[in-house]
């Protein structure tokens, strides 16, 4: 009753499971020792906090995860020197080097890891209008959806943890640091502190035009979309000792002419050596221009296009219906050309575009494709379909397949082939249309003759 208060919102569940594993012969699983068997227990512990508002306008969501596994053994390593024995077959002495050992240990252990973070959230709007009125654009509007965050995670190989040990590794007294839980069947916690911040920005930018060649338009305004998204991510390493900022993450969508185009890219802030290599100098200290904003590294783009006949039917029912139309509005008959029909055999087909570029060590490489694909249905049960397209950077057509398929009721009979590819291939199948059937097939291809 009443408002509701801020820790009716937190929320806490527990779920677990338990296993018990072995790898063996089938006929050895009974007599197989119990204790040779590999067995855990996960526990999980979704902690909820509630979200809250930061002078009204600012989102802040904090939270917990919290992940236990207990376990009933763990390995211990440890160093053997080498020494010298003799061996049976020559009755020789010979050196056996010195190596690690790793043996299993039974013993109830506990193994864990949690972390935290907390986000925040807003939305910023922004309206530019026209100084002058005669202009049919009226105003941009400009919304702006920010976020941050931080998290942190611990570093679990501390010894007040008790999961990591030292062994020596050679016999020079090397030390190496090792997780007694390698292998466990539910992981264990890693080793490494984690500390990061991360940012994100998404923009809406759109504009609002005039109806004034349109009178009969009910509304006085029109919105039209310039970018539907724009934003960029990234993420600041606390923990680390260099390179501590996260390539950018940058996204647009837009559309042209009523078809959407997508434009994804990846900008890193580091410079590069000779070698390709990224080394703790930023691009806007190491350059001048455009090239401050960071080195693109991946981009890439593409659109589809598709029509199919009942698309191209609607369009020239439209344009009959205006044509048939005379100048008091009434509706004339329109002439037909008897026994003919274009649309009979429903097709459709498809065309994508692809381009990308990358360029991650100084040496840049391109990506510039499109595919085709459609179908045609020649009768109800003859049906045919295709698939090709072409590379621009190679300047060849890609891998190019064709296929016929004949229902014969209770059976499918099948034909693909292609006649461009690095193997061209034809196959040829009858198959059982029953799923209870379905291994019973007839496949013949090339490789069979």
């Amino acid at each position: 009753v009443g408002k509701k208060k801020m820790w009716e919102d937190i929320k806490l569940s527990y779920s677990a499971q338990f296993d018990s594993r072995i790898n063996t012969k089938e006929y050895l699983i009974l007599s197989t020792p119990y204790a040779d068997w590999k067995k855990g227990i996960r526990h999980n512990i979704p902690f909820t906090l509630p979200s809250f508002r930061l002078f009204n306008h600012i989102n802040i969501t904090p939270s917990i995860s919290y992940n236990e596994r207990w376990y009933f053994d763990y390995i211990e390593k440890y160093w053997i020197d080498g020494y010298q024995t003799i061996d049976n077959e020559t009755g020789m002495q010979k050196w056996i080097p010195g190596r690690v050992e790793t043996v299993s240990n039974n013993g109830f252990r506990r193994n864990y890891d949690y972390s935290y973070s907390i986000s925040s959230s807003s939305t910023v709007y922004g309206m530019f209008n026209m100084v002058n009125p005669n202009w049919r654009l009226k105003a941009i509007r400009h919304k702006m959806d920010p976020s941050i965050g931080f998290s942190y995670r611990p570093d679990f190989s501390e010894p007040r943890f008790g999961f990591f040990d030292m062994v020596q590794i050679d016999s020079l007294g090397n030390y190496q640091e090792y997780n007694m839980f390698e292998g466990a069947m539910y992981g264990s916690a890693s080793a490494g502190r984690s500390g990061s911040i991360n940012f994100s920005l998404n923009n809406n930018i759109e504009m609002k035009l005039a109806n004034d060649n349109d009178t009969t338009a009910k509304e006085k305004f029109t919105k039209v979309a310039i970018f539907d998204n724009l934003g960029f991510s990234s993420s600041y390493n606390l923990a680390a000792d260099s390179l501590n900022l996260s390539p950018f993450s940058i996204n647009a969508r837009t559309k042209i002419a009523g078809y959407s185009i997508n434009v994804t890219g990846t900008l890193d802030p580091y410079a590069i050596d000779d070698r390709g290599r990224k080394y703790n100098q930023y691009m806007w200290n190491e350059t001048t221009g455009i090239g401050r904003l960071g080195r693109i590294t991946n981009l890439s783009t593409g659109f589809s296009l598709s029509y199919s006949s009942d698309q191209l039917q609607k369009t020239l029912d439209e344009r009959r219906k205006e044509q048939g139309e005379n100048d008091d509005g009434e509706e004339t008959t329109v002439k037909k050309h008897p026994g003919y029909s274009p649309f009979n055999m429903p097709w459709r087909v498809s065309a994508n575009y692809n381009f990308n570029y990358s360029n991650s060590t100084g040496t840049p490489r391109w990506v510039q494709s499109v595919s085709v694909s459609g179908n045609l249905d020649l009768t109800p049960k003859w049906k045919a379909n295709f698939s090709s397209g072409f590379d621009f950077i190679a300047m060849e057509l890609t891998h190019t397949r064709v296929g016929i398929t004949r229902d014969l009721h209770c059976w499918t009979m099948s034909f693909d082939f292609s006649p461009v590819s690095t193997r061209p291939f034809y196959t040829f199948t009858i198959r059982a249309n029953a799923s209870m059937l379905s291994d019973l097939r007839i496949n013949k291809s090339d490789r069979d003759f």
